[in-house]
């Protein structure tokens, strides 16, 4: 087996087994699944996302803008700052500063909807938002932000069912609700799926579904209205949407975003076909050289050729040069018309053969006679230099006719 041969057997080797893997991690016949499955950003389109909802909110609201920093940074609700905000099943925990902060943004006259199956628990490693209880069987359990306010949740397990408030409709599905120190909203055969509470100024609103104004969701029901009519009632209208708990950060840099892409699939595929691209380029040892620069493509234009040498010999006024020139070429052309190939001879044998004086005409006799000047050193008016060059030119061409007439 040659080099190339070995060569062309590792490469062939590798593009296979960077083949297997990616078909093993991009399988298509798994079974069908949103990247994004279960997460409610307004950054998603999938089922699970809530894009929709938030074009809509931008349709009817005054102001509607997603939140990504920390709950610590609230802006309070007073004169054009939002009056409300919209937190849809937070995928990170709260930290205590923050549950702190946003219980003061509350007081101060915020609403807040919360739609979660959960009490959203603190974030790991933080102090906790509310210290541990012990359950029944002596297990410690954590207290989360909604269980701070009387919000504790009960598993349910049911089918889409439509409750109805005050307000309006909502289709939900998900958890129920504990009684307690909240006012209950949407009651039914399901319990309790939601609860109103007043704090200080403002007051919390928790839906028990947290993809109650889901894509998917929202195709099927009216929740929209619902959720447009309660943020329009409370205070200016304008609406935050937390997108900082979904992982959504302003202060996320470049590094973070390329983490996160090289993370995913795609990013794993890719790794896997530029790494594949540079053990090819080290296989082959191919090396880039330096940049080679063209050359200008000549100038295949014969009347510009002779335009520019006229324009160089009209600058070095060399007529005598030129006279020589044009009565060289003649002589050339008139020898390769009548024998071929040009025989070392003379330019004076070349003449006698080509141009008989005997039975020349008056005009090359005086074409001959300015070139004699020529060559004994004399010098030619501006108008016997133009009479010159015509000449010869007619000459070449009465020569050619006379050929092709007599032969």
């Amino acid at each position: 087996m040659t080099r190339v041969q070995k060569q062309n057997f590792v490469i062939t080797t590798l593009a296979i087994l960077i083949f297997i893997l990616l078909f093993i991690y991009l399988n298509p016949a798994k079974p069908s699944k949103s990247f994004f499955y279960e997460k409610t950003s307004t950054f998603y389109t999938d089922e699970s996302g809530t894009r929709a909802i938030f074009l809509v909110l931008k349709a009817f609201l005054p102001s509607v803008k997603r939140w990504m920093k920390s709950l610590e940074v609230l802006p309070p609700p007073e004169m054009y700052n939002p009056s409300s905000l919209l937190i849809m099943g937070p995928s990170l925990g709260i930290k205590a500063a923050e549950a702190d902060s946003l219980d003061n943004w509350v007081r101060r006259g915020g609403q807040l909807i919360i739609a979660s199956q959960d009490s959203w628990s603190c974030m790991p490693g933080e102090d906790s938002v509310e210290e541990e209880t012990t359950s029944a069987e002596g297990s410690f359990r954590p207290v989360g932000y909604l269980c701070r306010h009387g919000f504790s949740f009960i598993a349910r397990e049911e089918e889409l069912e439509e409750y109805s408030d005050a307000t309006g409709k909502l289709l939900l599905k998900g958890n129920a609700l504990h009684k307690g120190d909240f006012k209950a909203l949407f009651n039914g055969k399901a319990g309790i799926k939601g609860g109103e509470k007043c704090l200080g100024l403002g007051r919390i609103i928790v839906i028990t579904d947290k993809l109650v104004w889901s894509n998917q969701r929202l195709s099927q029901s009216r929740n929209g209205a619902w959720l447009v009519s309660t943020v329009l009632s409370w205070g200016n209208g304008r609406l935050l949407i937390d997108e900082f708990h979904h992982g959504f950060q302003k202060t996320r840099g470049a590094f973070s975003l390329m983490l996160h892409f090289f993370t995913s699939y795609w990013g794993f595929a890719f790794l896997q076909l530029a790494a594949a691209g540079l053990l090819l380029i080290f296989i082959r040892a191919k090396r880039f050289g330096n940049v080679v620069e063209l050359l200008q493509e000549s100038r295949r234009n014969p009347l510009g050729q002779i335009e520019s040498l006229g324009a160089l010999l009209e600058a070095a006024r060399a007529k005598n040069f030129a006279v020589r020139t044009i009565h060289q070429l003649l002589l050339k052309r008139l020898w390769q018309s009548r024998y071929g190939a040009i025989q070392a001879k003379g330019q004076s044998s070349i003449e006698k053969a080509v141009l008989n004086l005997r039975s020349s005409a008056t005009d090359i006799s005086h074409y001959l006679s300015l070139v004699q000047r020529i060559e004994k050193g004399g010098s030619l008016k501006e108008e016997e230099f133009i009479q010159a060059a015509c000449w010869s030119g007619k000459i070449a061409k009465e020569y050619r006719y006379a050929r092709k007439r007599f032969n």
